[in-house]
């Protein structure tokens, strides 16, 4: 089950980044435990922090909120289970800005509920156009391990989907994709990802498999991500 501590975990690791100059959008999501008042704690000793209240509707609303109400150059997401390592966003600028880059992609450890490694993905891309960096194969399909540009999604009007629970990510991530120039995948593990039994990516419900295997059978850019959603269907739907 989710514990208060972990979301404590969660903001501080982003409160506490090398990198300072940051803002911090809290979404509680209709949270049935402490986790709003929480999140109103740290907000009230912390300008940097914006918390948003909402009637619980899942990932996507949470996150499409967030999107609305940004103010940066940059944007990326973390589950308030997982946290992040201390320099993740200052390298990760660093890196962007020398490169030029519209999307950065980095590696992640899977840990346990004690803090025990139980995977690590590491894959690494050298700075690529997006068409071939969606051939080579390596990029990931998580939000929360990928820094995105506003402007992109701002000019687009990018979201999303709202009806999916499961693959919704990926779905982001390929759009933006389409609309971008340059991308690079980092093999640093900035990021750590808890391997949380209850999650809602853990929790197998045939309905909402089907649902999002329509939704990237009829996806409108298919053709561009043949070998990524074939994968993807297989892996993440059907295998599981």
């Amino acid at each position: 089950l989710f514990r208060s501590e972990w979301l404590r975990q969660c903001i501080n690791s982003i409160l506490n980044q090398t990198y300072t100059n940051i803002e911090l959008l809290l979404i509680d999501d209709g949270s049935p435990d402490n986790s709003g008042i929480i999140c109103d704690e740290y907000a009230n000793k912390d300008n940097r922090i914006r918390v948003f209240h909402i009637k619980n509707s899942g990932v996507s609303s949470a996150r499409n909120i967030g999107l609305r109400n940004l103010k940066g150059n940059y944007i990326t997401f973390v589950d308030s289970d997982d946290w992040l390592e201390p320099d993740c966003i200052e390298k990760s600028l660093n890196i962007i800005n020398k490169n030029n880059l519209d999307l950065l992609q980095y590696g992640y450890k899977r840990v346990d509920d004690y803090g025990n490694v139980l995977f690590v993905d590491a894959g690494e891309i050298p700075k690529l156009d997006a068409k071939r960096y969606i051939q080579s194969g390596k990029m990931s399909i998580n939000v929360w391990c990928t820094i995105f540009k506003t402007t992109i999604i701002r000019h687009t009007g990018l979201k999303f989907d709202e009806n999916l629970k499961l693959g919704e990510d990926q779905l982001f991530i390929y759009k933006y994709l389409s609309e971008c120039e340059l991308c690079m995948r980092e093999n640093n593990l900035f990021y750590n990802y808890r391997l949380n039994q209850e999650s809602a990516c853990m929790i197998n419900n045939p309905a909402e498999c089907i649902k999002s295997i329509k939704a990237f059978q009829t996806f409108e850019l298919r053709s561009n991500f043949e070998y990524n959603i074939q994968n993807g269907i297989l892996r993440h739907f059907l295998y599981p």
